[in-house]
């Protein structure tokens, strides 16, 4: 039922779209879990493809379904010609900072070289695995395109690395430290599932009304691409480099505040205290020796002490995106493929979300409040005005 009397609940805050069973994110204690198990717990605890299996199975593996999985995840790796043979085209377009956009076309590619049908035609069983398959070609067919972007050769994955590895392997050319591997793959497990985001909203609409899994995906990353979404971790460096000395800090907070502007790697549409994600995130932004962390630790205390002076009351705190981009710069990624790392390791949310909408299907479709006037007779030409000429 519609009608002008219902309550209009603008940017859908708090509504209920589904039960489900793959995560929960508690804003006002700082929480969030995969599962049945705390997601922090699991960065610290576990290797990426075990956290990744948990998501798309429900269970975290035993040591033979892990090596099952790893199976799995290398059998899907090989990128189909119809898909390699358009990537330097590709990576010609559009600007590099735009990996996420590089991503959704090269998604798009993958679904259509694989002959994807409808989920409406699909068992669980193959939709599982074209889930895996685009998570799996995601690090390729980026890295392949970052490289051939800057007249580099792509790398092809190394079978003895994992997902994390492999994505560092095969963007630098060199094999990472098993460091920086480790540090990139807690930044990847922590950053592959967040509840109903926007992006996982998009992808659930778009499946349930029996699209391809690819045009659900793309669709996700579309939405990702929004700055007020995904954001962009390259902007919290560029807020560093202006910034550039500890002695600048709180003259610079205090000017952008004054104009209440943004301060970039602060706030959060849920969270209402600590961001875990920035917890997690600064404590291995210090296991790296990130050079610039003083300076960044330095940020976020003056830009919580600033604000609750100018603005009492209103919380600003370091979301995920203030120490991803120390992360991701220490472990050697280039700047402009921040936010699509931040793309790949959510296509293993949004894959695990997909599942579950595809199992209990049911057309998404809200309705809006009419706040138009009542019906009017339509005119007659004449009464309209005939065209000058």
């Amino acid at each position: 039922m519609s009608g002008p009397n219902r309550p209009v609940v603008y940017g859908l805050n708090d509504i209920i779209l589904c039960h489900t069973q793959i995560s929960h994110v508690d804003g006002h204690l700082g929480r969030y879990r995969y599962r049945d198990h705390d997601a922090i717990e699991l960065a610290g605890a576990c290797a990426l493809e075990e956290v990744w299996c948990l998501l798309l199975d429900g269970r975290l593996p035993t040591a033979a379904r892990r090596e099952d999985f790893l199976r799995e995840i290398e059998a899907l790796r090989a990128i189909p010609p119809a898909v390699t043979e358009l990537l330097p085209g590709l990576a010609r377009l559009g600007s590099e900072a735009d990996g996420i956009a590089w991503l959704q076309s090269a998604v798009c590619l993958l679904a259509r070289a694989l002959d994807w049908a409808p989920v409406l035609d699909l068992d669980h069983t193959v939709l599982r695995r074209q889930v895996l398959q685009a998570t799996v070609s995601a690090p390729i067919l980026l890295a392949a395109l970052h490289r051939l972007r800057n007249g580099l050769r792509p790398v092809a994955p190394d079978p003895a690395l994992g997902h994390a590895a492999n994505a560092l392997y095969m963007m630098t050319g060199e094999p990472p430290s098993e460091e920086h591997a480790r540090a990139l793959e807690q930044y990847l497990i922590i950053a592959a599932e967040h509840g109903m985001a926007a992006s996982t909203f998009a992808a659930r609409v778009i499946l349930s009304t029996g699209a391809d899994l690819g045009s659900a995906l793309s669709g996700a990353l579309g939405a990702l691409s929004g700055p007020l979404h995904g954001g962009a971790p390259i902007l919290a460096l560029e807020m560093l480099d202006e910034i550039g000395a500890p002695d600048r800090v709180e003259p610079w907070l205090r000017e952008r505040l004054s104009r209440d502007e943004r301060i970039m790697g602060f706030g959060h549409r849920v969270y209402r205290t600590v961001d875990p994600r920035a917890t997690t995130l600064r404590e291995v932004a210090a296991r790296l020796g990130c050079e610039r962390l003083d300076l960044t630790r330095r940020v976020e205390k003056h830009a919580a002490v600033i604000l609750d002076e100018v603005k009492p009351g209103r919380s600003l705190r370091a979301n995920v995106e203030l120490y991803a981009a120390l992360v991701m710069e220490a472990v050697g990624l280039p700047r402009s493929m921040f936010s699509a790392t931040f793309a790949m390791a959510r296509l293993v949310g949004w894959g695990a979300h997909l599942l579950e909408q595809h199992a209990g299907n049911r057309l998404i479709r809200p309705v809006t409040a009419f706040a138009g006037g009542p019906v009017r007779p339509v005119p007659s030409l004449s009464q309209r005005g005939r065209p000058h000429g």
